[in-house]
């Protein structure tokens, strides 16, 4: 149902449907509640209470439990009142939270239980920096990627496998700021979390790729090199396109991932780097599955 606002004497005012008034009896000069939830604005005839606090318990499940952690992180709880079991369940809580989530401190801990506080300061502006340090990030993964292939100097792989912690850190941080509504619509802040989410993957992608490298120490094939340099043209391009989306521009990105594509399925066939050609594959894909984030978002 849509409203028109009525400016009078300086102020801004919205009437209420006569059908609302009626079920509820609403009388002349009576007090109602006005909320501001996720930056939408909720009337009602009693208060409303947000649920900002979650009481969990994982026992010494810490493989899985340490995850419920992450998801209340970025679903926006505030408070976390956490039962565990065993010395080895919270050292993993504890190292996912210095490594994952921004802002969560824990402020009480007893044999059995922690407690969990968010302080973190939420903006907007906070929100569109940390996006574009996120995009800054994967473009100097990929320079130092292609600069390591080449110069064959492969512990410098070691500073993009920490570089995705970064980004793991500011996706979840992001998403979290998303359920805090820092967006004006439910719509595009679903959208927006799995643009984030598959922004995190392609960085997954990155350390993947570096870890094989690193441990394998292997000396590219010159088409594998060529291949991961064409892909990486693609992501800086999707770069400038998130700040300035032009449809033409995407279709034609779409389309030289599908030419990739089926370069290295043809080179698979002679080529003995299968397993780095499939890593390449990979991230396309991811590539492919963020045009059409770029659709929905724009």
């Amino acid at each position: 149902m849509k409203r028109k606002l009525i400016e009078l004497g300086g102020s801004v005012y919205v009437s209420l449907p006569s059908t609302y008034v009626k079920s509820n009896e609403l009388k002349k000069g009576q007090e109602i509640n006005v909320d501001n939830i996720d930056n939408n604005i909720v009337i009602s005839t009693s208060p409303i209470v947000k649920e900002t606090t979650r009481t969990i318990t994982i026992n010494n499940n810490f493989m899985i439990g340490k995850r419920y952690v992450t998801a209340l992180y970025r679903r926006g709880i505030d408070s976390i009142n956490l039962n565990y079991e065993g010395e080895q369940t919270l050292k993993a809580v504890k190292k996912l939270m210095d490594k994952d989530t921004i802002g969560y401190e824990i402020i009480k801990q007893t044999k059995n239980s922690i407690t969990i506080k968010d302080f973190s300061v939420k903006s907007t502006n906070e929100f569109s920096n940390i996006i574009r340090r996120m995009w800054l990030i994967l473009l100097e993964n990929s320079k130092e990627l292609i600069k390591t292939v080449e110069s064959k100097e492969f512990q410098s792989l070691n500073m993009i496998i920490a570089r995705d912690k970064d980004i793991n850190k500011f996706s979840n941080y992001c998403c979290r700021l998303v359920f805090k509504g820092s967006l004006n619509s439910f719509e595009k802040s679903v959208i927006m979390y799995n643009f984030l989410r598959n922004l995190e993957n392609i960085s997954d992608s990155f350390k993947e790729i570096s870890k094989y490298l690193l441990e394998e120490k292997i000396n590219l094939e010159e088409k594998s090199v060529k291949n991961l340099r064409k892909t990486f043209s693609i992501l800086e391009s999707y770069y400038k396109l998130f700040y300035e989306f032009n449809l033409h521009t995407l279709n034609e990105l779409v389309i030289k991932i599908r030419q990739i594509e089926k370069g290295i399925k043809l080179e698979m066939k002679t080529s003995k780097e299968v397993r780095e050609n499939l890593y390449i594959t990979g991230l396309l894909k991811k590539l492919d599955q963020l045009a059409s984030n770029f659709v929905e978002l724009n």
